[in-house]
């Protein structure tokens, strides 16, 4: 069994961790009796894959909607549990509404970090991650939108449009009919 997991109660308090931590924050948006959120606490945090993760590069905070009806505005929770990634500089990074088990939940923790290595200009780290999701056997819905952010992860690292063609080549092939598909067709690499 993990180790149990630090929980904040505020989202500024988190953001102050994680700017002293240089860590990305995990808002875990939750209410009383909500099953969804139980079972992310019975079955998805005690993973000790997730656990690790959490520890080595998030900071986590637990709001509860019910008591702080004015965060929940703020992050704009329609359901629960809703997970929201933010930077260590307060910048919105990607969520996730309902339960997600352990599985799920780590391929979205690394996906958020990717997000994250992106927006700092860590293109070579982005594309690493982005890479594990986009070719993990479970990844199903994520791996289109690893693949699209794989490659302008490299792009933005060398500007070299044929590179991120080859990149994309297998989002193309294996999902022709998603939308992270379409948006590799239109643009100035069109």
């Amino acid at each position: 069994m993990a180790a149990e997991l630090r929980w904040l109660t505020s989202l500024d308090e988190a953001i102050e961790v994680a700017r002293s931590e240089r860590k990305i924050v995990l808002a875990d948006y939750v209410k009383p009796g909500c099953a969804g959120c139980e079972a992310m606490d019975a079955v998805s945090y005690p993973d000790p894959s997730i656990a690790s993760e959490l520890e080595q590069h998030f900071v986590t905070a637990r709001i509860d909607i019910v008591a702080d009806r004015a965060a929940a505005r703020v992050a704009r929770v329609l359901w629960t549990p809703t997970l929201v990634f933010w930077s260590r500089h307060r910048v919105w990074l990607r969520d996730s509404i309902g339960f997600l088990p352990a599985d799920a939940l780590l391929l979205q923790l690394r996906f958020v970090r990717a997000l994250d290595a992106l927006r700092s200009g860590q293109y070579d780290p982005a594309q690493t991650l982005f890479g594990e999701v986009a070719e993990h056997p479970n990844a199903a819905d994520l791996a289109p939108e690893a693949f699209y952010w794989r490659g302008i992860a490299g792009y933005l690292r060398d500007y070299d449009e044929e590179r991120l063609h080859q990149v994309w080549e297998p989002l193309r092939a294996r999902w022709p009919d998603s939308l992270w598909t379409t948006r590799t067709r239109y643009g100035i690499w069109a």
